[in-house]
């Protein structure tokens, strides 16, 4: 091969590759030194150790009950597919990332007593007297009212005419729900869903112990402050930040500034 006349040759001084450091009496590398918890590799700290001890990794199942209405298709060109599960277990089937974002903010709301998803067909009739069958994608059972959620892309909602499908719902099925709404991206914004998502989280790791420590220290600072500094002072930690969001969830730190809870965020004391 030529290039431009000249033949072309490698370099004669190319840097060699080491060759990988194994023992002889240890043919995947592996050392686990009795004063370690956990065994490290002498060549690739990221591989898994060559280990048959089923204890060390183990994975722990949840038991939840399974969804037993319309289960959205596997496949999909655009949509997103998976579930998720509230307090008590019960799964929740979510076909798009709207919805799940839904899921997450409504499975906060405490006056929400119930989440079901994928709820209908809801039979009714259009204006050409053909018969309907729309499936809500949510069913916000209150403890007064229910709330039925359909849940659509801004640029698609007209195109769907899910608003006229809500109207003829409404009064045509009264027995299905007192109240239908549509949710779009301006119901569902990215800092909703992240502090409902953290809120989440902070529930399942709930300190009683370290919560009284952060609310007192709480109790004592006047006006506002960041979320950061409450939090230092209990030396940064994890748990200290997963129960200053359990008292911003209880009502007892009320944040004084919208956005996302994160370390910046100005909150006060509740009176």
């Amino acid at each position: 091969m030529r290039i431009h006349g000249t033949r072309l040759r490698l370099p004669t001084d190319l840097p060699c590759r080491l060759r990988l450091d194994v023992r002889p009496f240890d043919v995947n590398g592996w050392t686990d030194p009795e004063e370690t918890s956990a065994p490290r590799s002498s060549h690739s700290p990221t591989a898994p150790p060559a280990s048959h001890d089923g204890a060390r990794f183990t994975k722990v199942w949840n038991d939840h009950t399974p969804h037993k209405g319309r289960r959205p298709p596997q496949k999909g060109v655009a949509n997103f597919r998976g579930s998720t599960t509230d307090a008590e277990g019960r799964e929740i089937v979510l076909e798009s990332t709207l919805e799940r974002a839904a899921a997450t903010i409504l499975l906060v709301d405490r006056n929400v007593a119930r989440l079901r998803s994928q709820v209908g067909p809801v039979h009714h009739v259009d204006e050409a007297g053909k018969e309907k069958r729309p499936i809500f994608d949510f069913v916000a059972d209150g403890n007064s009212d229910d709330l039925a959620i359909a849940i659509k892309p801004e640029r698609k909602r007209v195109s769907s005419g899910i608003d006229d499908t809500i109207a003829k719902v409404l009064v045509q099925r009264p027995d299905f729900t007192a109240e239908a709404t549509v949710w779009t991206e301006e119901q569902l914004p990215r800092s909703a869903e992240h502090n409902a998502g953290l809120i989440l989280r902070s529930r399942r790791l709930r300190d009683d112990t370290e919560i009284a420590a952060v609310k007192e220290i709480a109790g004592k600072t006047t006006g506002t402050f960041c979320l950061g500094q409450l939090v230092g002072s209990r030396g940064g930690t994890a748990d200290a930040f997963a129960a200053a969001v359990n008292l911003i969830d209880d009502g007892i730190l009320v944040p004084t500034e919208r956005g996302r809870i994160r370390p910046e965020l100005k909150v006060r004391f509740a009176a």
